[in-house]
């Protein structure tokens, strides 16, 4: 009877501990509750604060571009001057706006190539530097010393064309009374052409009256000309040579050096100089102020 009355007792506890209190109730599906986030993969994901990218075509420098004049650069022959015309390049790199064409003959016509191919003053100057370690021995326009210009440009140009550097090279000639013009033509060999002014028969445009062939660059999509001369004014020849002198006096008094441009160099000898450096240094602040001068009356 005992042992009766403690298992009723035993199992009224139980059942009453484990009677559930509805005020205890827990919702398990709350438990597993999660806030649902879609994910789009396509969806651009920012950070930081939002930053608006103004149009190019809208920008100051593509307003510039559009300024831009398309133009020639013309460099006269100036025999070793034309080692001057090395500061003129470094101030269009420094300053851009490059020409569309460049064009030169005789001596000058192998800086202006150089140029032309590397468009890098620094490189042209270091080239110049070599050939004319390699001239400074010979008498100008000597059979020796086109001799070694001849391999110079060999070995540089090999089979390129004037129209496949950098910037068209054009190296006029003049034959059977008219200018003639051909891009196509391997650049060695333009060069060595417009050297050769001892034959009868030479089309240089050097033993030619001088010819107004810059008006022909239209043909290319030029809208102005740039003459640069860096041929003193009063100059003198290390070696006596009225042959030579006579040339380059011609191409001083011709009358289309109205529209030129002196780089007004100081060393008046044109066919000796101490220091390529020097020839580039003394002309630096001209050809600086010719530059902005030009350009700034195109725009």
């Amino acid at each position: 009877m005992i042992k009766f009355i403690l298992v009723f007792i035993l199992f009224s506890c139980a059942s009453v501990k484990n009677k559930p209190n509805k005020n205890e109730i827990v919702d398990i599906s709350d438990l597993n509750k999660r806030t649902q986030v879609s994910i789009d993969k396509e969806a651009s994901i920012e950070y930081g604060p939002t930053v608006k990218i103004k149009d190019l075509r809208d920008s100051k420098d593509s307003e510039d571009s559009e300024k831009k004049i398309l133009y020639s650069l013309v460099l006269r022959p100036s025999l070793y001057k034309s080692f001057g015309y090395i500061s003129y390049f470094k101030s269009i790199e420094e300053n851009g706006n490059r020409p569309i064409v460049i064009s030169s003959y005789g001596f000058s016509a192998i800086v202006t190539a150089l140029y032309a191919k590397y468009l890098k003053p620094n490189l042209v100057e270091w080239k110049s530097f070599d050939l004319y370690q390699r001239l400074k021995k010979y008498d100008v326009y000597s059979n020796s010393w086109k001799s070694e210009i001849e391999d110079f440009l060999i070995k540089e140009f090999k089979d390129d064309k004037l129209s496949q550097l950098k910037i068209l090279l054009i190296i006029p000639k003049y034959q059977n009374r008219k200018i003639i013009i051909d891009p196509t033509e391997e650049v060695y060999k333009a060069i060595l052409n417009t050297l050769d002014i001892n034959q009868s028969n030479s089309t240089s445009l050097l033993v030619s009256s001088e010819k107004n062939f810059e008006k022909e660059f239209k043909n290319f999509g030029v809208e102005k000309n740039m003459i640069i001369s860096n041929l003193p004014k009063e100059f003198i020849l290390k070696k006596p040579n009225d042959f030579l002198f006579t040339i380059y006096n011609t191409k001083l008094k011709t009358e289309n050096y109205k529209k030129t441009f002196y780089l007004e160099s100081i060393n008046k000898k044109i066919d000796k100089i101490i220091n390529i450096s020097d020839e580039i240094n003394q002309v630096e602040q001209v050809s600086n102020k010719i530059f902005n001068t030009f350009i700034k009356h195109q725009k």
